[in-house]
Parts: structure tokens; C-alpha cells; sequence
């Protein structure tokens, strides 16, 4: 079985992806589950790899930061992306200037259920005005896949650098903000 083949949860029965929508899985790093769980890490590997409590990766999922890429942490069958572990050393970074967890759980809570519906609309305008274009367009050729994984992989960084840019934008507006009216107060 490939990234082509997946099994649909509702009915239990396989349903396979055409080329297309292979190819964008295969982008969107969905595992090949003929090569076994060793594209993905335990949250014990991902400990080790991040040099980080697993306890620490526990409240960290438990609060949507972390999202693991199959089974679940409850179950103990969990397994994270490799790369997940800059996501976790930055999260460490914070916790390590000061902040303390309990703030730093109810930030990443608070962000994790604005930016889920967020992220849902994305992936709804990304079909509706680039998947769906192409597949018009191109049909399911190997063209129309490569012109849809392109896409992909231009958009996912530049949406992750404007959102990002666009926040910290908006973090260091509110903190001029909250000095001048310290500067104002001491006046």
C-alpha cells in the first residue's frame, strides 16, 4: 500500500487518491504505511532529539503546540514528525526566558483554538482556488501534480512567513503601545 491507498474512518473501507491528490499527500508528508513507522518518532525519541522532559512534551500536546501525526499520545502509540523538535526547542526558549508554563499552556490553548479554524479555511480556499483549478485545467496528468505540489510548497512557507510576520508585527505594535503609556504615566 502507498500514500494512494488510505482508509476511510467513517466506513472502515480503503479508498484510494488519484495521482494528484498522491502527489500532494505525499508533500503534505502523509506516512507511506508500507515504510513503517520509522519516518515518524515516539514522544521519547522526540525528547531526546529536542532534549526536553517527555512530561513537558505531554503538556505541550496536551495544549494543540504539538500535534502528533499518528495514534495518540493516551494510547501510547503516538508518533511525531522528526522535525517537530525546532517547534519544541522554541517552545523551550520561551519557558526559558521566564514565562511560566501555566501562562505559556494557557497562550498555546488560546492559540491553538483560533488558529484551527483558521488553518481549516486555509486548507478550504487552497482547494477551491488552486487544487481545483488545476485539476480543471490539467485534469490528473503528472503535470497537473506537479503543478499542484509547486503550489503547495511555495504557499506553506509564504503563508507561514507572512502569518508570522504579521504577528510579530502586531506583538511589537502592542508593546510600543504599552511603553508609551508607561512613558505617559511616569510623566
Amino acid at each position: 500500500m502507498d500514500v494512494a491507498s488510505s482508509s476511510d474512518t467513517s466506513t472502515g473501507r480503503a479508498t484510494s487518491l488519484d495521482p494528484v491528490d498522491a502527489a500532494l499527500a505525499a508533500a503534505l508528508g502523509v506516512p507511506d504505511p508500507e515504510a513503517g513507522p520509522d519516518e515518524l518518532v515516539t514522544i521519547d525519541q522526540l525528547a531526546e532529539q529536542a532534549d526536553v522532559p517527555v512530561a513537558v512534551l505531554e503538556a505541550i500536546e496536551r495544549e494543540g503546540l504539538l500535534v502528533a501525526r499518528s495514534g495518540s499520545v493516551e494510547a501510547g502509540d503516538a508518533r511525531f514528525a522528526a522535525d517537530d523538535a525546532p517547534t519544541v526547542r522554541a517552545a523551550m526558549q520561551m519557558l526559558e526566558t521566564g514565562l511560566p508554563l501555566a501562562e505559556f499552556l494557557d497562550l498555546a490553548r488560546r492559540a491553538d483554538g483560533l488558529l484551527r479554524g483558521l488553518a481549516d479555511e486555509a486548507v478550504e480556499t487552497f482547494l477551491l482556488y488552486v487544487r481545483d483549478p488545476v485539476r480543471g485545467t490539467r485534469g490528473d496528468s503528472p503535470e497537473a501534480a506537479d503543478a499542484l505540489v509547486e503550489a503547495f510548497q511555495r504557499m506553506l512557507p509564504a503563508t507561514r512567513d507572512l502569518v508570522g510576520g504579521h504577528f510579530q508585527a502586531l506583538v511589537v505594535a502592542a508593546a510600543r503601545a504599552r511603553l508609551a503609556a508607561v512613558v505617559d504615566d511616569a510623566r
